[in-house]
């Protein structure tokens, strides 16, 4: 965590500076394949299906989770 810390100060430093930073940082689940030897092609499984997990709770026709509040409460 200490090197996403530094990445992030330093990526805000570049962004002053006026250029655009992308951050990638691995998920847990990433970096717990990654370490059990998984193959790339395992590790963008893992990525596309993690993306779709998201971004069905986005897309949901009820609000999904863009109308959760970050307490767990329901915005009405």
């Amino acid at each position: 965590m200490e090197d996403a810390d530094r990445a992030y100060q330093k990526s805000e430093e570049l962004e002053e500076m006026g250029l655009d930073i992308k951050l990638v940082i691995p998920s847990v689940s990433q970096t717990l394949i990654e370490s059990l030897g998984a193959s790339g092609e395992t590790i963008e499984k893992l990525k596309e299906m993690m993306d779709e997990e998201i971004a069905s709770h986005i897309n949901e026709e009820d609000g999904g989770c863009s109308i959760c509040l970050p307490d767990g409460k329901i915005q009405q």
